[in-house]
């Protein structure tokens, strides 16, 4: 086949520049992430012709495995920048279960090598499942210019909920020692759907069920691990799923759905069937009795500043509180996991406390007969999640994230002696543990993260281009300074901090550099930025000139998040949470801070004329609201019927602004 070399290539209002890595519209430049500028050339490269998506991923990632929701990440965003043709259609055009096509004419500016069917490495194929987990977060979601009104927003990819499965040889039996046991361990992926949230594994290890994401709805699967059979249990729902348990016999599946008013446990035999309501209002997943006998899990209550571990009898009936923690101190009770020994004597839960001092969690165990309370390690995480006991007691795997802003990931904690020891080391997350009887399989849910800094008008919000990829920008903070600015946090420096651009993504500049530091949030008379930086050894709340100068710290108290700036630019409202999730209020010079709310909340933005405070509200019996406050606090004036993460008001006031996401979908 005839091999010619075209750098430059014209298409629509874009012209593309391969030697200079460049893609203009308009005759203005359009910034693009490395790979999603190769997964463009490619495409360009053989226009009109299908690129099948093994061939596609191998010539954008030569010699390195990649998921397959790598590429279509990809091509997402290219149809984004890209638009539609003159005729109203994509440029590029998917062909179902086989690759894309890029449809548009090219004309070819200038001569050297293509392939019109390149030599590309065959891929490698392992069963992989990586989702695309709308997690897009915003913040100033509409802010209004000198110009126009335009639309900031980050997009959060989860890549992965992919369920993973270790061989860790006899993991609960004494024969070896756990560190060579992980040394000797094999990793394999077990499902490719690329929509998997949670999953467990049967206590014979020859199945494990799951819920998988459809088009905003999730259904249970039962897969057969020899096979790859898969069998749907439960039909898509407009219900998520926190986690799912297998009975210690294999026969029933217990599932914690994440329903209004309140998370429910539903019970439902292996094979399907009608599922049966066992517990209303639970915080956790349970932990099944040895027996079967019974089930344990965790319940919060903020209003009172408790949490609780409860056991009730595996029909759900004669629920009983074995233990209460109270602020500081607490159970985590947030879609976490107890475990039940073996012997049944304790029950293992994440738990921890918050002071001024920090934040910590560790592994904590409960004596099923009398209710005590004490420490399995003297290890400190930052956050403990999901836990499993051995099959002979002497020890369980967790997942943990070490510090604030590193991953969770598996750990083993030998028992009695508490000692830990760390099995995997790297930046993905694995968010969910479930292990076979024999104590040599367990399967985890192992999560990849990407995230894209987007710029939009308000009113045509389906054109947009990319200001900053990668780096998990934005996620920890977005704001707009009056004169059209992006300020944001990224961790592209190795920790998090504070950056600034033009809405272009250009002119970027670092502003912080000591500790980490987030949540941004500009004053409207353009002179500050505050933010949250736990470089005195807490999180506190800070402020800088925009230009990054003259940084101060404003409050003292600890475990202080989210600040918001005040409308006249004369306060900050933000949270505390010391002993329980509190708003308060600090002036913009510093001082002793005022407390606002009495009611447990989170998330606060203030209204365009400063009356009021939108936040997420968890005082009410039926699950997370919207509160809305006077600026002065007190109750709350307002309910709303929807979870209040992520709020921004509109430019009028008149309206309160969020994000629901729905699959891959906003």
């Amino acid at each position: 086949m005839s091999t010619r070399e075209h750098h430059s290539f014209e298409f629509g209002r874009f012209r593309l520049d391969e030697t200079e890595r460049l893609l203009l519209c308009d005759g203005k430049s359009v910034s693009l992430a490395p790979k999603v500028f190769d997964t463009l050339v490619a495409l360009v490269r053989r226009s009109g012709h299908l690129i099948e998506k093994d061939q596609l991923m191998s010539e954008v990632w030569p010699d390195t495995f990649v998921e397959e929701v790598n590429l279509a990440v990809n091509i997402s965003t290219l149809r984004k920048i890209l638009g539609d043709t003159d005729d109203g259609e994509s440029f590029i055009e998917t062909v179902p279960k086989k690759g894309y096509r890029f449809v548009a004419p090219v004309k070819v500016l200038d001569n050297g090598y293509v392939s019109g069917q390149p030599q590309v490495s065959p891929a490698i194929e392992l069963p992989v499942t990586q989702i695309e987990t709308s997690g897009t977060k915003t913040s100033k979601s509409f802010a209004e210019s000198s110009r126009r009104r335009w639309s900031v927003w980050v997009t959060l990819l989860l890549l992965a909920c992919g369920v993973v499965g270790f061989t860790l040889y006899k993991l609960g039996t004494r024969t070896r020692k756990p560190s060579a046991t992980f040394a000797t361990m094999r990793v394999t992926r077990l499902t490719n759907s690329g929509r998997v949230v949670t999953a467990a594994l049967s206590p014979e290890g020859k199945y494990f069920v799951y819920a998988q994401a459809e088009a905003g709805k999730q259904s249970l699967w039962i897969k057969q691990l020899a096979t790859g059979s898969n069998v749907q249990v439960v039909p898509p729902l407009d219900v998520p799923y926190a986690g799912i348990t297998f009975s210690q016999d294999g026969n029933f599946i217990y599932y914690v759905a994440d329903e209004s008013p309140a998370a429910t446990l539903y019970q439902l035999p292996v094979l399907g069937g009608v599922p049966k309501k066992l517990t209303i209002d639970i915080d956790s997943l349970v932990a099944l009795a040895p027996d079967d006998q019974r089930y344990a899990f965790l319940r919060g209550y903020p209003a009172q500043g408790e949490s609780a571990l409860f056991i009730a009898h595996a029909d759900g009936t004669n629920e009983q509180k074995v233990a209460t923690r109270k602020n500081p101190d607490f159970f985590s009770a947030f879609e976490d996991a107890p475990a039940w020994s073996p012997d049944g004597k304790l029950i293992a839960c994440p738990g921890g406390t918050a002071s001024a001092d920090g934040h910590y969690m560790t592994v904590l165990a409960v004596t099923v007969d009398n209710g005590e309370i004490h420490p399995l390690t003297t290890q400190r995480w930052f956050r403990v999640r999901r836990m499993a006991w051995l099959r002979d007691g002497h020890g369980l795997i967790i997942t943990a994230q070490e510090h604030d802003l590193s991953p969770n990931q598996l750990w083993y904690v030998s028992y009695p002696s508490g000692e830990v020891r760390r099995i995997t080391n790297d930046l993905t997350e694995y968010n969910d543990v479930s292990l076979n009887a024999e104590g040599s399989t367990l399967i985890t849910i192992k999560h990849e993260v990407n995230s894209s800094i987007w710029i939009s008008s308000a009113i045509q919000t389906s054109i947009g281009r990319a200001i900053r990829s990668n780096n998990l920008d934005g996620v920890e903070g977005l704001s707009w300074t009056p004169d059209g600015r992006v300020v944001f946090a990224s961790r592209s420096a190795g920790k998090s901090d504070i950056w600034i651009s033009d809405a272009a993504g250009n002119n970027q500049k670092q502003l912080t550099d000591s500790g980490n530091n987030r949540w941004p949030s500009a004053s409207a008379d353009g002179r500050y930025i505050v933010f949250m930086s736990d470089r005195a050894g807490r999180q506190n709340i800070w402020r800088m000139d925009l230009d990054g100068g003259n940084q101060k710290q404003l409050t003292s108290g600890g475990n202080e998040w989210f600040p918001d700036c005040a409308p006249d630019s004369q306060s900050v409202v933000f949270l505390n949470m010391l002993s329980r999730r509190l708003l308060y209020k600090v002036s913009i010079d510093g001082g002793v801070a005022e407390d606002l709310t009495t009611n447990a909340s989170s998330r606060p933005a203030v209204s365009p004329d400063g009356k009021l405070i939108a936040c997420a509200y968890f005082d009410d019996p039926h699950g997370m609201k919207t509160a809305v406050y006077a600026s002065q606090g007190g109750a709350p004036i307002k309910l709303l019927d929807f979870k209040g993460f992520n709020l921004r008001w509109t430019p009028d006031g008149r309206g309160l602004v969020t994000i629901e996401s729905h699959g891959t979908n906003l």
